[in-house]
């Protein structure tokens, strides 16, 4: 696996292949997979609390086209998982 950071981006790669794309933007925080693309404002309170508003979710479906999701169980999900990658590469 290789991370290259660049400004407010980062990309991982698996070999040659792009897995993870994280953007940041505006305090607008971006992560696009194979599968998933999440994007929401994270505001930080505190330490251990964060707070989410305007979350675009959307996730790709069998037949490879990404669809916007609203479901509260993929919001919740995702925005958990994009918080912990952003804090695991240092964006938060």
């Amino acid at each position: 696996m290789e991370i290259k950071k660049n400004g407010n981006n980062i990309n991982i790669y698996d070999e040659e292949k792009l897995t993870l794309h994280i953007d940041r933007r505006d305090d607008i925080f971006t992560a696009i997979n194979d599968s998933v693309k999440i994007s929401a404002k994270i505001e930080k309170i505190s330490d251990t609390t964060t707070k989410f508003s305007d979350v675009s979710l959307k996730r790709m479906n069998l037949s490879g086209k990404m669809l916007k999701n609203t479901s509260q169980k993929w919001t919740r999900h995702y925005t958990a998982w994009l918080e912990s990658v952003c804090r695991e590469y240092g964006l938060l």
